[in-house]
This record gives C-alpha cells, sequence and structure tokens, in this order.
C-alpha cells in the first residue's frame, strides 16, 4: 500500500467528520508520512496499522478530547492532535480475512456501516473490527454460488456485542462500526442486493449490472459507480452521488437530500419527501426528477428530454444547456431560469403562473411577456421548455 492508497482509505473512515476536523487529521497524518520519508513509509504503516484501524484510534482520541471538552464546557474547542495512539488499551480485535471470488452481494444488516471498495490486488476480502476479541461477531458470512452473503445474527445479545449507529459521529467511533468489503478493480457486480436497518452505505468505483438498496436510517454514497438497472432507498438519510454514471436506476429519500455532483443520469429517476435535489455538473437524459416538499437546484450540465415536478418548493435553473422536452411544474414555489438569454434562439419557451407574476425583462429578445404569461417561438428548436407554477413567481434572465 502506497503513502496515496493509505491517505485516500483513511478519509472514507473520516468523512463524518465536521470538515474542520476532517482538515485537521488529514493534515496531520500527512505530516506524519513527510517526517517519515520514502524510506520510512512502511515501516510508519506497519506502527498506525490498517487505515481503518488509523482512523479507529484517531477517532477515539477526538472522542475523548470531545468528552474531556464538554465537561469543561460546552463551547471548548477539540484539544489538539498527538502523535500517541490511543488503541493499545483497548479490549477489540481488527479481523481481515480473505474470500472466494464472487460476483454477487446479498447483505442484510441490522447496525453496521458497510464500505465496498476495490482492492490494492486481486484478493476479494472482508475485514470487520470485534468490540472483544473473545466476543462473537453479530454477524455471519460466507460466499455460495459466487455470492457474498452476510447477515445479521439477530439472536445474539446486543448488550455484549453491540455497535450503535444511533446519533451523529460525536456519540460513536464510525471506523469502529464499519464492515468493510474489497474487491479486485474492474469487476462489475451482476447483482447486488443490501439491506441496512440502521447505518451507511458506501461504494465506491464499483460498476454493478442490478443494485438494490434499501437503508432505514442512514446515508447513502456513491462515488465513480456505474449501475445499468436498479433503485436505492433511504428512510432517514441522504444520498451522495460523484462521478457516477447511472441508468435507469431510482433513488428515494424519506426526509434527506439526495446530491449529484458531475454525473450522468439516463432513463432515471430521483424522488424525495422532505428533502432538497442538488445537481451540479450532472447530464440528466429522459428522467425524472420529484419531490414533495423541497427544492430543486441544477447548476450547469443539461436537460434532455425531462420532467421536474415539486408539490411545495422552488426550482432554480443556473446555465444547463436544454434539448428535447423539458417540463418542470411547481404547484407551491418560484422557478427561476438563468443563462436562457444565450440559448433563446435555439428554444421555444412557454411560461405560465396562476397566481404569480413573469419577469422576463432581461431577456431583450423574448417574444411574449405577459404579468402571468411568457413565450418564445423560433423555427427549429432544439429545446422546448414549458414551465408551471401554480402559485409561485417565474424569472427569466
Amino acid at each position: 500500500m502506497s503513502r496515496q492508497d493509505f491517505l485516500q482509505e483513511l478519509a472514507l473512515y473520516l468523512n463524518k467528520l465536521p470538515q474542520t476536523d476532517f482538515d485537521e487529521v488529514m493534515a496531520y497524518f500527512t505530516e506524519l508520512f513527510d517526517e517519515a520519508g520514502i524510506d520510512g513509509e512502511a515501516e510508519l504503516m506497519v506502527s498506525l496499522g490498517s487505515p481503518q484501524e488509523a482512523a479507529a484510534d484517531i477517532l477515539d482520541q477526538l472522542l475523548e478530547d470531545s468528552v474531556g471538552a464538554k465537561k469543561k464546557t460546552s463551547s471548548a474547542p477539540p484539544t489538539p492532535l498527538t502523535k500517541e495512539r490511543k488503541s493499545q488499551d483497548k479490549q477489540r480485535n481488527h479481523v481481515e480475512k480473505n474470500l472466494p471470488a464472487f460476483d454477487q452481494l446479498d447483505l442484510a444488516l441490522s447496525e453496521l456501516d458497510v464500505l465496498i471498495v476495490p482492492s490494492l490486488d486481486e484478493t476479494f476480502s472482508i475485514s470487520y473490527f470485534k468490540t472483544r476479541a473473545d466476543h462473537p461477531l453479530p454477524f455471519s458470512y460466507e460466499v455460495v454460488d459466487d455470492c457474498l452473503r452476510v447477515y445479521s445474527l439477530e439472536h445474539q445479545t446486543h448488550q455484549e456485542n453491540r455497535i450503535s449507529l444511533w446519533g451523529n459521529w460525536n456519540s460513536r467511533n464510525t471506523a469502529l462500526s464499519t464492515l468493510v468489503i474489497k474487491v479486485p478493480a474492474g469487476i462489475v457486480f451482476t447483482k447486488a442486493a443490501v439491506s441496512l436497518g440502521c447505518g451507511d452505505l458506501i461504494l465506491n468505483k464499483i460498476s454493478l449490472t442490478s443494485i438494490h438498496v434499501q437503508v432505514g436510517s442512514g446515508d447513502i454514497e456513491l462515488d465513480q459507480i456505474v449501475t445499468q438497472q436498479g433503485e436505492l432507498s433511504t428512510g432517514s438519510g441522504d444520498i451522495s452521488l460523484k462521478e457516477c454514471q447511472l441508468h435507469q436506476t431510482t433513488f428515494n429519500t424519506g426526509s434527506g437530500d439526495i446530491e449529484l455532483d458531475n454525473c450522468r443520469l439516463e432513463r432515471s429517476k430521483l424522488n424525495t419527501g422532505s428533502g432538497d435535489l442538488e445537481l451540479t455538473q450532472t447530464l440528466v437524459e429522459h428522467s425524472q426528477l420529484a419531490t414533495a416538499s423541497g427544492d430543486v437546484d441544477l447548476v450547469q450540465g443539461s436537460l434532455n428530454s425531462s420532467q421536474i415536478t415539486i408539490v411545495s418548493g422552488d426550482v432554480s435553473l443556473s446555465n444547463p444547456s436544454y434539448a428535447g422536452t423539458i417540463t418542470v411544474t411547481t404547484q407551491s414555489g418560484d422557478i427561476e431560469c438563468k443563462g436562457l438569454s444565450e440559448q433563446l434562439s435555439q428554444i421555444n419557451l412557454t411560461a405560465n403562473t396562476s397566481f404569480g407574476e413573469i419577469d422576463g425583462k432581461r431577456l431583450k429578445n423574448i417574444q411574449t411577456v405577459r404579468d402571468n404569461y411568457a413565450e418564445h417561438m423560433v423555427p427549429n428548436a432544439k429545446a422546448i421548455l414549458l414551465l408551471q407554477s401554480q402559485s409561485g413567481d417565474i424569472d427569466l434572465s
């Protein structure tokens, strides 16, 4: 494992930290490697253990510092990081096991975070912490018919081996509560089924033919993921997508946001109950975006033959490109479209609101603008943009 590999994996276990603490911890480990130099990197990594062990140690220290600070004053900052490792007196055991090859996943866990990432070689492995070396695991695992099956053992008493995932990072050491599955780079999972009662799911640099994920309480994070079809849902948590290619995939949140950064969404659906949709530099093709009570923000990227439907919330479209027919509808909320002036010669535009106003004064070439109606038609239009708000304003610029 190289220095870069170590730091990249370490960051995955620390991503729940507040940004200031995250930056401080990563700077601390970077300084350790700088001090060790190239010749001392291997020895340093042996002393630190795996990235998961190193993260567990530093999170222990932050948690202990935070508890100590709260006893003194609720506003006291965490004490500075030190180089002493804190795990030597901990009654826990980090275990990593190699597995037979598999291309399917079947995970059903009540209380664990799950991280699935490429390995640095061609091996398949699973790693985890036992809270005590002499305690049984709270789950079973096996590879059968090319499928890795990991199930919670509900009959075990959680009092002995409980890893609580309720609350934010301040109440738990996330590195200790993470089950890590590593697979060779480039593998394509033919099928993945994941059910988590309470916990986060992180997928990194994985391709999937079919994926189905159900999380009761927890976040779903996908980074550089390719899907052909599937459905991912969380009842209480956010969904974050970065540099993903998503085809015929549905994402649902009950009370959480969905964020896409530099993704491609094709023939897919994004649905939130009481959360926002935020898309940055994302290509949206033949897809549907919907919120019951939340806003939609789309920055740059493109909209192609897609629909945005909101019951109660605002829509902001900032400089995307348009193609095909795009429909934007909100019953109670405003619609804002920026960057239309540069594309108006290629767009047929219709905008209307029943109980609001339309402002199109900044569009110099628009053909028709009244209080609650705007229209612009051109021959051979590249896109048709239909905007409708029942009781909100529409701003065109």
